[in-house]
């Protein structure tokens, strides 16, 4: 007997090769989002995680963004989370907002974990890096069993403490 999820009939199988053929066949393969958000040959995040420098180096550590196209960096935030088994887990260590600010394609967008004043300067090859700061008082990336994860947030909502 089908059932329905989010108004699309399926049928109960145990196979994930026919779960595979159904999802191919039904409107949900078609929808933009779910292709790209959810399998690889998608269209690609705006910005990409680039690399981490000078991993356990309180003055230098950095973590280095490239724009892919352009956008606004405040849509962003980077978070530590866990790493084990080869993963990402749910475990969150430090969280970064950018603040708004336009990036153009090719910037880089670094990530100092020290405290300093936001700042770009121009590159050689006429793109710009941007410099933006934690403020924490030690290195966080030098451990094996923590990644960072960006997350793309252009859309939010909050409350004040005296609202909830």
């Amino acid at each position: 007997m089908p059932h329905c999820w989010g108004g699309i009939p399926w049928v109960r199988t145990g196979s994930l090769v026919k779960s595979s053929k159904w999802l191919a066949r039904n409107r949900l393969w078609h929808n933009p989002y779910w292709r790209r958000y959810r399998f690889k040959g998608g269209e690609a995040m705006k910005v990409n995680i680039q690399s981490i420098v000078e991993k356990g180096n309180r003055d230098k550590e950095r973590i280095i963004l490239k724009a892919v196209n352009d956008t606004d960096i405040g849509d962003f935030i980077v978070v530590q989370t866990g790493f084990s088994d080869g993963q990402v887990t749910i475990d969150t260590y430090h969280t970064f907002w950018f603040p708004y600010k336009a990036v153009s394609a090719g910037d880089l967008v670094v990530l100092y974990t020290k405290s300093g004043k936001q700042n770009e300067k121009e590159l050689r090859n006429g793109k710009k890096a941007h410099f933006f700061y934690w403020g924490l008082n030690g290195p966080i990336w030098n451990k094996k069993d923590r990644a960072p994860v960006l997350l793309h947030a252009p859309e939010w909502t909050s409350k004040s403490p005296d609202e909830l």
